[in-house]
């Protein structure tokens, strides 16, 4: 096992609290005052496990989304979801694809795990999709996992059900499984919540109540997968903590029995700061973008290259918070995101307009 650094949670964790952030992917916080979700009070007393994670948490779990209980494991967030997925998927090593542009934490987890990690990409110039049939070129015999998010971080682009059953085919072949982090796939506010592990016996998908519901201090998290895998996970996790806090369980339960009204509150929160959002950029010749049909994201091309300064002068300079494309291994782009409210958005993109024409940025001919 190799722990590498986290370089982009070693940055987002030392950003100043007094700054207007517009690059940040999640909803803002749920408060009390909207849905209290303490009425009742908070046990601290441990309920059953039986050693795969809390029964209570599982059902609710596996109600709200349509799956067999043995096929669900809860955990703290969706970053501990991919980590132990990553290990029960690759115990032993063996190869891995990851895409790229990529959420380099799931990076870093797979590479943990494998002998080698070699990336799927998933271009610009084509919309940010993934083809499968460039996948396939690139399996290995001793290819384990394929690991991608739907929808992908961070350009918010959808790839759809027909391109996931497809990946999980080619992968099916050499007997590697499909590791979906999912935990933006609520956005898709016109269907229902589900998981791309109903699609086929060899996904394997990770989410939590943090991106969509607004609920990231609960660390309420989950793995959907085949049962073996599932117990996998759940017995490297007794290296780690073995089960949630009680606090957590109990309120995410609640939350699951309100998440169609959580995920509402997303919606209306969304709306507005979208449509901001895009006519500020169709405003742009300076940044080029591929426009995401839901979700929080956002991810242009600047013109100018590298955005590594811009940012870091927007956030010395101006208390605004971009994030750079170096931390997606695509150093030429940016993330923007809906969630910071109509006005702080509006205060962050007209910082981010001056900044960008003080660069002198010349936009390219033909």
């Amino acid at each position: 096992m190799r722990f590498s650094p986290v370089e982009y949670l070693d940055w987002d964790k030392t950003l100043p609290p007094d700054i207007n952030h517009i690059g940040a992917s999640g909803i803002q916080p749920l408060e009390t005052a909207e849905i209290d979700l303490t009425r009742g009070g908070v046990s601290l007393h441990t309920g059953p496990d039986r050693g795969l994670g809390s029964e209570e948490a599982r059902a609710a779990i596996a109600a709200r989304y349509g799956l067999p209980l043995e096929q669900v494991y809860p955990t703290e967030g969706t970053s501990l979801a991919n980590f132990l997925a990553a290990a029960a998927l690759l115990d032993g090593g063996g190869h891995a694809l990851v895409e790229e542009p990529v959420y380099t934490p799931l990076l870093r987890q797979v590479e943990a795990f494998a002998d080698r990690v070699d990336p799927v990409p998933r271009p610009f110039t084509e919309g940010f999709r993934l083809d499968p049939d460039d996948v396939t070129t690139r399996i290995r015999p001793n290819t384990r996992l394929v690991a991608i998010t739907e929808l992908h971080n961070p350009s918010g682009v959808r790839l759809g059900d027909r391109v996931l059953i497809s990946l999980a085919e080619r992968c099916a072949r050499v007997g590697a499984y499909l590791l979906v982090d999912e935990v933006y796939r609520d956005f898709v506010f016109d269907e229902p919540a589900r998981s791309a592990a109903s699609l086929a016996p060899n996904i394997v998908a990770t989410s939590s109540l943090t991106k969509v519901y607004g609920l990231g201090g609960l660390r309420f998290g989950w793995i959907f997968g085949p049962p073996a895998i599932i117990a996998r996970a759940a017995q490297i996790n007794l290296y780690l903590g073995g089960s949630q806090p009680e606090p957590s369980v109990v309120l995410g339960v609640r939350a699951m029995m309100r998440a169609e009204d959580l995920r509402a509150r997303s919606r209306r929160l969304l709306e507005s700061s979208r449509s901001i959002l895009r006519a500020w950029l169709d405003g742009r010749d300076d940044l080029e973008v591929v426009w995401p049909d839901s979700g929080s994201m956002v991810f242009p091309r600047w013109r100018g290259g590298d955005t590594t300064d811009l940012a870091q002068r927007l956030l010395i300079e101006k208390r605004t918070v971009i994030v750079p494309g170096r931390f997606f291994h695509a150093p030429w782009g940016m993330r923007l995101s809906a969630t910071a409210g109509p006005e702080r958005l509006r205060e962050g993109l007209t910082v981010l307009a001056q900044a960008l024409e003080s660069a002198q940025v010349r936009p390219r001919q033909g």
